[in-house]
């Protein structure tokens, strides 16, 4: 049937995030994502499936949301996955201030640009299981991923 994969039931909703394409996938919808956006998305997505924690659902479990030091700790991890992403740069050629060494209002503001492709791509129902949420009030806020660890796959 055409409209079918309209119609995807939610536990059949499958986020693929493809280091190799540059593409994040929900259902059967793809979105291109510039490099430093993805790398952040992505190491959340990383984050999340790395949770030990055994739950039948992740969806009210936020044990793998982390903190903006947690963050800057693994600087190293982040500016990886984004040399990875954007090719044939030598790393010394990249910004010194944006996704290589991130701060609290570079980190804001990517956050804010990665919800914005995901809400224009996937919509607002979409959203709350796919975006960077933050729990807590400052200075205790925490970063993470919703969407449940079984449902996401990373491709290298």
């Amino acid at each position: 049937m055409y409209w079918s994969h309209l119609n995807l039931k939610e536990d059949e909703a499958r986020l693929t995030v493809n280091l190799l394409t540059g593409k994040v996938v929900y259902k059967t919808f793809e979105l291109d994502m510039m490099p430093a956006r993805l790398a952040l998305y992505a190491f959340f997505a990383i984050e999340k499936k790395r949770c030990t924690k055994h739950v039948d659902t992740c969806g009210t479990c936020t044990d793998c949301f982390i903190d903006i030091h947690a963050i800057y700790a693994k600087q190293e991890e982040l500016t990886e996955l984004y040399r990875k992403l954007s090719g044939s740069h030598p790393i010394e050629e990249m910004s010194d201030t944006g996704i290589t060494s991130l701060s609290s209002d570079n980190f804001n503001m990517y956050k804010g640009k990665i919800k914005s492709d995901l809400l224009r791509r996937y919509g607002p129902y979409s959203l709350k299981d796919l975006e960077i949420s933050s729990i807590g009030k400052r200075p205790n806020t925490r970063y993470g991923i919703r969407m449940d660890k079984g449902k996401i796959e990373i491709v290298y």
